[in-house]
């Protein structure tokens, strides 16, 4: 004889249909016999759920009360918040602590009442509306130290720099400018393997080389042409063909940009868009590294108008534009570029080549930046508070101590005071007694404006400007591209390659003048010390 099978009632449409049944017999429109043949429900459970039998759910009671669960949550939430996230192995522990000091004993609990991890999982789906399980990111102990007051004090300053006229300057006036890197890494993905096999692998080359990159854009979405930066003692022709139009391309000897990067990056490529497309007091927010900050640097943006405003210390997950809304995703399309890139290469070499990497870079700016135009970053300015103005854009996203919804209970209202102060100890912590660092920042209030004036008050370490292009003793393999044999630290775009190529026939110098008077058409001709550079820069890469 086949198995009985009994229907249960605890789904939602199920359980609807039941209580407007109920409701039918309760008000006389129908019997329980016709409601019991119509609806396709047994007689039996009609009757039960009439006289209030048998209404309880099927199977064993909670170990906790539904306010005790409930008080279990708001501390899940609470730690989580502060950044001290429970695992499934924490809320173990939370349970059979709290079932210890209540003097209670489960047997089909483990030893000590610890309960296994299908209650565990089982008590997240209770409370699927408020907790679920997710992947995180860790978060430097120096960037959790970022206090509300310090982002408090950082945006009355910004408030100040951004005014002008009693109103704040418009959007395409308010730039961002960050360092990041493009690695050789294009990093893991999910693919179909037999079931069971216990070494999923693919071939795919790749090293831990990357190339160092400026990225600079307006909080109008506009996009500055980037700048990159080799790790290499000599530049090569074919390291700069191919790549984004305008691109500047430099080399230092460890990889990252230095103070005469910044300078030659600034001077030759930030004030000469800024002259010809801006008009107006122009705002460049930043970090706040001295070697950003020369006298040379900052003497230009006072004659161009230009106000730099330092970014808080430790802060710049929150406070940066670029780190918030641009690079997460410049990031995830540069994977796929050099993933899809590698596998082209077949046989030949995997490993991403100087060669080769203008080409890529041109490739990854079309994606994220068409027409130099990008709309993550203006999210990025938007989430960062900085435009539109709102500090609460960031201020909501640090842990609050007190929770001013006043109209439910929350599950910070629920947490002891005393648990709030401890996890507040916890990550602001008390550096009273810290060591002092040696100073590599410039002492300015976080979102105020610097000057030259500023520089010299501060009295930092004077700073040289050498040429980071020292003679190598090793011998390089010939090769049959052109190279710049300048050590002088300036870039050079594929632009200032054909000027090159077309001059071999005429008198160098009467060239370079010939092309100063050419771009002057373009650019303003106020700004004179980039075209000093330009003209210093040509006679030293004249062709031999």
């Amino acid at each position: 004889m086949p198995k009985r099978k009994y229907r249960r009632y605890e789904d939602r449409e199920d359980k609807v249909l039941l209580d407007k049944v109920l409701s039918m017999i309760k008000s006389g429109r129908i019997s329980r016999t016709r409601a019991a043949n119509e609806f396709h429900i047994s007689k039996g459970t009609i009757i039960n759920r009439l006289k209030s039998q048998h209404c309880g759910k099927i199977g064993r009671p909670f170990v906790f009360s539904k306010e005790e669960e409930n008080a279990m949550v708001a501390h899940i939430l609470k730690v989580s918040e502060w950044g001290y996230p429970f695992s499934r192995v924490d809320l173990q522990h939370l349970a059979s602590e709290f079932l210890n000091r209540k003097g209670v004993k489960v047997p089909q609990f483990q030893e000590g009442n610890l309960p296994t991890l299908k209650w565990c999982t089982k008590f997240i789906r209770r409370h699927e509306n408020m907790l679920s399980s997710r992947m995180c990111q860790n978060l430097k102990t120096s960037k959790a130290q970022v206090s509300p007051d310090t982002i408090k004090a950082y945006f009355d300053a910004l408030q100040i720099t951004l005014t002008e006229n009693n109103d704040f300057i418009s959007p395409d006036r308010i730039f961002n400018y960050d360092e990041t890197n493009l690695s050789d890494d294009p990093g893991t993905k999910k693919y179909i393997f037999k079931k069971g096999v216990k070494y999923p692998e693919r071939i795919r080359d790749s090293t831990k080389s990357s190339v160092s990159i400026m990225f600079c854009g307006s909080a109008a979405g506009k996009i500055i042409p980037p700048y990159v930066v080799y790790k290499a003692e000599k530049i090569w022709l074919t390291w700069m063909e191919g790549g984004p139009p305008n691109t500047r391309y430099n080399r230092s000897k460890s990889g990252w940009f230095d103070a005469t990067i910044f300078t030659d990056w600034f001077l030759n490529l930030f004030v000469p868009y800024v002259k010809k497309y801006i008009n107006g007091r122009v705002v460049l927010l930043g970090d706040n590294l001295s070697s950003h900050f020369t006298q040379e640097v900052l003497s230009s943006a006072e004659r161009n108008n230009i106000t730099f405003a330092c970014l808080p210390k430790n802060a710049t997950h929150l406070t940066q534009p670029l780190d918030v809304g641009f690079y997460g995703p410049l990031k995830r399309r540069w994977r796929e570029i050099l993933d899809n890139w590698k596998q082209s290469q077949k046989k030949n070499s995997q490993t991403i080549q100087k060669d080769h990497f203008p080409r890529l870079l041109k490739k990854l700016t079309e994606v994220v930046a068409p027409n130099n135009y990008s709309q993550n970053l203006i999210s990025g300015f938007k989430k960062c508070g900085i435009s539109p103005f709102n500090s609460k854009e960031v201020l909501n996203r640090l842990p609050q101590e007190n929770n001013h919804d006043q109209n439910s209970t929350p599950a910070s209202t629920m947490v002891s005071s005393i648990v709030v102060d401890m996890l507040k100890n916890m990550r602001y912590g008390d550096n009273s007694d810290a060591p002092k660092k040696r100073r590599s920042k410039v002492n300015v209030q976080a979102g105020a404006s610097i000057s030259v004036e500023d520089l010299l008050l501060n009295k930092p370490p004077q700073v040289s400007l050498p040429s980071c292009s020292t003679v190598s003793t090793k011998k390089r393999p010939k090769k049959s591209s052109k190279k710049n044999e300048s050590d002088d630290q300036s870039s050079v775009s594929e632009e200032d390659i054909h000027y090159m190529d077309s001059s071999e026939d005429e008198n160098w110098e009467t060239y370079c003048e010939k092309q100063l008077k050419e771009q002057e058409r373009e650019w303003s001709s106020d700004d004179e010390q980039p075209w000093q550079n330009y003209l210093t820069q040509s006679k030293k890469m004249k062709p031999s």
